[in-house]
This record gives C-alpha cells, sequence and structure tokens, in this order.
C-alpha cells in the first residue's frame, strides 16, 4: 500500500511539473510602425469640348461670330489654382494665309474674370473644386480670309496654388 501511495504521490509530483509554466527566453518583441503622408494640391481637367469659329459682324473668325461656339472645360484643384492660356496654334490653314490669333479663357458666371493669351492679362484666380471655364478665339487678318480650314490648338495651363 505504501508503495501504491508512494506511486501517486509521484505521478501527482510529475503532473504538477509538466504543468507548470516554463521560464522562457522572451521569443517575440513588438514595435509599432507609424505612416506620415501628404496630400499636395492637385489641378485635373476633365470635360473638355472644342470650339468652332464663324465669321463675326467686324470680319474676324471667331467664336462669337455665326455658327462659332465657345469651347468649355472644367477644371479640379484641390486647393485653388491659376488658370493660364498660351496663344493658339494653327494646325492647319489654308497656304499663304497669315493672321493673328487669340484666346481668350473666361468664368462662364462672370464673363470679366478672364485671362488672353496675348500676354496683357493676369492669370485667372480659381477657387479650390469643380469650375467650369469657356475658352474663345478670335482670328484676324489684314486681308480676306482665303478659303478653306482654319484648325487652331488652344493650351490652357492649370497651376495649383500652395
Amino acid at each position: 500500500m505504501i508503495r501504491r501511495l508512494t506511486l501517486t504521490a509521484v505521478l501527482a509530483v510529475l503532473s504538477v511539473m509538466a504543468l507548470a509554466p516554463k521560464a522562457q527566453a522572451q521569443l517575440a518583441e513588438e514595435e509599432a510602425v507609424e505612416f506620415i503622408g501628404a496630400v499636395g494640391n492637385v489641378c485635373t481637367f476633365n470635360d473638355t469640348v472644342g470650339g468652332t469659329l464663324g465669321i463675326d459682324g467686324e470680319g474676324e473668325l471667331s467664336t462669337l461670330g455665326d455658327g462659332g461656339e465657345a469651347g468649355s472645360t472644367t477644371v479640379n484643384c484641390t486647393g485653388g489654382g491659376e488658370i493660364t492660356v498660351a496663344p493658339p496654334v494653327a494646325m492647319e490653314v489654308p497656304n499663304g494665309f497669315t493672321g493673328e490669333a487669340t484666346a481668350i479663357v473666361s468664368n462662364p458666371e462672370d464673363p470679366t474674370s478672364a485671362t488672353a493669351s496675348d500676354g496683357d492679362d493676369e492669370a485667372l484666380v480659381i477657387p479650390a473644386g469643380d469650375f467650369d471655364l469657356d475658352i474663345d478665339m478670335i482670328v484676324s487678318t489684314d486681308e480676306e480670309f482665303l478659303p478653306g480650314t482654319y484648325e487652331y490648338e488652344v493650351m490652357v495651363t492649370a497651376t495649383a496654388t500652395e
């Protein structure tokens, strides 16, 4: 009986030792990693539609003439911006035509708020968000307009302000 009692006691001690927590070296460590980012002001164009030139009452080829129509676009600057316009570039004109072209970009809600490609105007300042723009163009010459196609490209630039 003592033998059974001793055997039971030894088994109980071994069971407690097997289940007891063991001291171990730490195998895992944690570190917090932070992320920081900044979003800059950017401008994008969308919904751009080309214009049409027609002869106006002053003998100029213009978006304001008969059959003429302004081009349009929407610009979105996330923090506001400035709009400038470069002089129109003739992509196709009748051979021998000499004339001058000017582009004007304006706010359709306030046409007096505009900038022109002739270099006399300052940039058109726009607020953050979507902003509609009209693009008008005038082609003038000291001579008669020659028969043919007159195609121009106007580069409008939106510069994000800081």
